[in-house]
């Protein structure tokens, strides 16, 4: 009863503390955060005239992004599009430790082993920022444990749970379901009982598929960028090592270094110090099987989507957990134990940190809205797109805090792409190069349609104001700045 106390204490307050650093900064150092603010506020004001969205925008509705969307949007109503993603982000972080809770009880291990994954928690997805997949995570893993179940034993309602599981999961976001269809199917294979007994156990995903057959049909036949040849590493990430270095340093973050791979590593170990041994039950390492292929197999871009590998490292942890079993011969001693949650609330109180460090390189971009009217046309130009602190280009999308707050509209924005639930009708679409936030040294006000902007951000430390805006033929004055964040209006 006390060890059941002392458990329960130490999981709930690493479950809290996970939601420290997400509350105390005003805007999270994810990269791709800000694109999904805009996309909500827009769909906050859909229906206002004073927006003129509707004439701007068109709704795709038939996107797997839907439901991570839908969950912020339903929270608008009692609170700002910032504070409804960082309750919905919180709810997705503690919903991990959470599924990988479940995972372990499932297969009677050690419950203190759960504390492994709390590191990675704030790791590759959510370093850039990729919203509706860091949602989609714990639901994933919650239908894992489901596809394992059923495939072991089928009936009719864990078919139909199973099957209305997976269609919400695809409108999470397609990749998540193809990862859990990959498990289960595999799973299904393994537990061969002939082929009519293998076609009825996998009916739940398989009456799924020709709705995931008409979504790639439409989306590779209306969407150029679709057909984009696949591409297996960029140059500077084949800098940084080969995947299987960067696999344990992107269980824990994005950025490969001594600290994350040690991290990364001791993660998998942890459980082995507290009396785990390998099972030897083949279905017990499927799902861990099929996050290694993921992670090793899947290029790093395709279907015009990147950064594809690196987000399964987050499953590798709860994967890893799911193959242990207990060792009945060696009881870990009860110092050991103290490990896991040591460990999960350093890497908390290391993340706190960084944060607070982030905190005023980013402070002046709210100072610099608060100078703006409401519903203004705004130039995004990220001429430095890096913190000191984080370890991804945190400053590629800010400026697009001031659509989520204020309306208007901001390019670069992610309106552009399929996947997204607003998009712009083909006359409103900007006519920036969508490597611009990469190389703002492609800034050419007329090739970018420069008089309909009201107003440019820009990020420069150190020159002020900027020479790029300053010495370009651009019509526009520069209003002031707080810090690196410069403010331009169009004359």
């Amino acid at each position: 009863m006390r060890g059941d106390r002392w458990f329960s204490i130490c999981f709930w307050v690493c479950c809290a503390s996970i939601a420290v650093p997400l509350w105390t900064v005003e805007y999270l150092p994810m990269a791709d955060l800000p694109q999904h603010a805009a996309q909500i506020s827009i769909w906050t004001h859909w229906n206002d005239p004073a927006f003129g969205y509707q004439e701007i925008y068109a709704q795709n509705w038939f996107t797997p992004y839907l439901f991570g969307y839908l969950l912020t949007f339903l929270l608008t109503p009692f609170m700002s599009v910032q504070a409804a993603l960082t309750t919905v982000i919180t709810a997705a972080l503690i919903g991990i430790p959470l599924a990988t809770r479940l995972l372990i009880r499932e297969v009677d291990g050690n419950r203190w082993w759960v504390f492994a994954v709390f590191p990675c928690v704030y790791g590759f997805a959510f370093d850039w920022g990729f919203y509706n997949f860091l949602v989609g995570i714990p639901i994933a893993l919650l239908l894992v444990l489901l596809a394992l179940r059923f495939a072991a034993r089928p009936t009719l309602i864990g078919g139909v749970v199973l099957s209305l599981g997976m269609a919400g999961l695809f409108f999470v976001h397609v990749l998540l379901f193809a990862y859990v269809s990959l498990i289960f199917g595999l799973t299904a294979l393994l537990e061969w009982g002939g082929w009519r007994r293998v076609s009825t156990t996998l009916l739940p995903v398989l009456v799924l598929v020709p709705m995931v057959l008409f979504w790639l049909y439409v989306t590779r036949g209306s969407e150029a960028m679709t057909h984009r040849a696949a591409m297996w590493e960029l140059k500077e990430q084949a800098v940084e090592g080969h995947r299987l270095v960067r696999f344990f340093g992107e269980v824990a973050g994005d950025r490969l270094t001594v600290w994350t791979f040690a991290v990364g590593f001791s993660l998998f170990v942890l459980p082995l110090l507290l009396g785990a041994r390998p099972s030897r039950s083949t279905r017990r390492w499927l799902p861990f099987g099929v996050t290694l292929l993921a992670y090793f197999a899947v290029p790093h871009e395709f279907l015009g989507t990147a950064f594809l590998y690196s987000r399964y490292a987050i499953f590798a942890i709860p994967t890893w957990l799911y193959a242990m079993e207990r060792d009945p011969e060696h009881s870990p001693p009860s110092l050991r134990l103290v490990i896991g949650p040591a460990l999960a609330v350093a890497w908390v109180i290391a993340t706190t940190f960084q944060f607070w460090l982030y905190e005023p390189e980013v402070a002046g971009l709210a100072k610099v809205i608060e100078k703006m009217p409401a519903n203004a046309r705004v130039l995004s130009v990220p001429i430095e797109r890096n913190s000191i602190y984080m370890r991804t280009p945190v400053f590629l999308h800010t400026p697009l805090w001031y659509q989520a707050e204020k309306g208007g509209i901001v390019d670069f924005s992610f309106a552009i792409n399929f996947p997204l639930l607003f998009r712009y009708r083909p006359e409103h679409e900007p006519k920036i190069p969508r490597l611009f936030v990469w190389d703002t040294n492609l800034f050419d006000w007329d090739a970018f349609d420069g008089p309909r902007y009201d107003y440019l951000i820009v990020r420069k430390l150190h020159e002020v104001p900027s020479t790029l805006i300053a010495e370009s033929d651009a019509p526009v004055s520069f209003v002031g700045n707080v810090g690196p964040w410069q403010l331009f209006k169009k004359d």
